[in-house]
């Protein structure tokens, strides 16, 4: 009698097994098919790093202090009204993440981009497909773009990007809100037309776009353009950047669902689109007023557009495993 209950329970056990593994199958298609963002962990891990290297480089962060600010231009369509917004503290990077440090996150876990693996998902400036990819503007021509922005990047694999530099660091790292972003943007300026202030002079000092003195393509973070009034770098130009917020229309409301990435009711209500907001100029047009808006589908990457990040975490954070 006990053999034969042992082979029950075995045989219920398998059989348990196969419909827990279909299960898990099904529920990855059906992630996959919603472009929903896998987990660090779910990528392979690589050969360890090389003694002495860094598993991760974490940013040089700067406290955006709590206050309410004027958020829009009336200028423009999309970003009207103007309309006062409370933002909480919290921190931004000083400088937009950049191949040298993605190449770490890749080298770390065998990461491979949208772009990479969708080559139709990656375009140029004027809408075409590219047909590249972040290693074709960085691994290929190192080490004199290592710390230029990682450009051919989604809003996905900034995510993937955020999930493994918090966990290799212990603090807790993410893409800002679009409210967290046009903030730090303005510098502590009450709706100045640009970030450094209200008049642009020609080859002004600030402006990191084309012009006649101005490069044609990204820099290396921190040099040649002065910050805004928070320490931050390249926040007129360089690259657009990509916000954590589903592009809704305004006033802008944090609880509407446009802060949580799969919040079906705003879907809903915005059509099933799911365009998140992309910030700041970028080289090869003007410096945009801190209000203007951009979007992009969160599988698509673009010649130039990067990331910053955000924490609500001070420095120095470390959570308990």
């Amino acid at each position: 009698m006990l053999l034969g209950g042992v082979s029950v329970a075995r045989s219920w056990l398998v059989s348990l097994s196969a419909v827990g593994l279909t299960l898990s199958l099904f529920l990855l298609g059906a992630c996959r098919d919603r472009h929903d963002v896998l987990s660090a962990r779910s990528f392979p891990r690589a050969a360890p790093m090389p003694e002495g290297r860094p598993s991760c480089l974490e940013p040089e962060m700067v406290l955006i202090p709590a206050s309410s600010f004027l958020m829009g231009d009336d200028r423009l369509p999309r970003s009207s009204p103007v309309h006062e917004v409370e933002v909480a503290d919290f921190y931004m990077a000083k400088y937009e993440v950049t191949n040298r440090e993605f190449q770490l996150f890749v080298d770390s876990t065998a990461y491979r981009t949208w772009a990479e693996q969708r080559p139709e998902y990656a375009f140029t400036d004027d809408g075409a497909p590219a047909g590249k990819n972040w290693r074709l503007l960085g691994e290929a021509t190192l080490p004199e773009n290592l710390d230029k922005p990682v450009v051919f990047v989604s809003y996905l694999d900034a995510i993937a990007y955020c999930e493994w530099l918090s966990e290799e660091s212990g603090r807790r790292y993410r893409l800002p809100t679009e409210a967290e972003w046009e903030k730090a943007a303005r510098g502590g300026l009450r709706q100045a037309p640009y970030v450094w202030g209200h008049v642009r002079e020609r080859n002004d000092h600030h402006v990191m776009s084309r012009d006649e003195s101005i490069p044609s393509s990204p820099i290396a973070v921190g040099t040649v353009y002065p910050p805004n009034g928070y320490g931050l770098y390249n926040m007129s130009g360089n690259v657009c950047e990509i916000c954590a917020s589903l592009l809704a229309p305004y006033p802008y409301d944090a609880k509407d669902g446009r802060e949580r990435a799969h919040s079906a009711a705003l879907r809903r209500e915005l059509r099933g689109r799911t365009q998140r907001v992309v910030r700041g100029g970028r080289y090869i047009t003007g410096p945009p007023t801190p209000g203007s808006r951009k979007e992009a589908l969160p599988q698509y990457s673009f010649v130039h557009t990067g990331f910053r990040l955000a924490s609500s975490e001070p420095p120095g954070s470390r959570r308990e495993e």
